[in-house]
């Protein structure tokens, strides 16, 4: 019975482990995409004040 208890046990920290890097790099991605719109936006908001500027 030990064994059978340890080797739950194992199953369930890998679950979680696995679950936990899966939630991670969905939070890595959510955030590269929310700072690469950020930037897309300030980006584009020079770019108008730039063509203000020489137009």
């Amino acid at each position: 019975m030990a064994k059978l208890g340890t080797k739950t046990y194992q199953n369930r920290v890998t679950t979680g482990f696995t679950r936990l890097k899966i939630n991670l790099i969905c939070r890595d991605l959510t955030l590269f995409c929310v700072s690469m719109l950020l930037l897309a936006n300030i980006y584009r908001v020079i770019e108008c004040k730039i063509d203000a500027r020489t137009g």
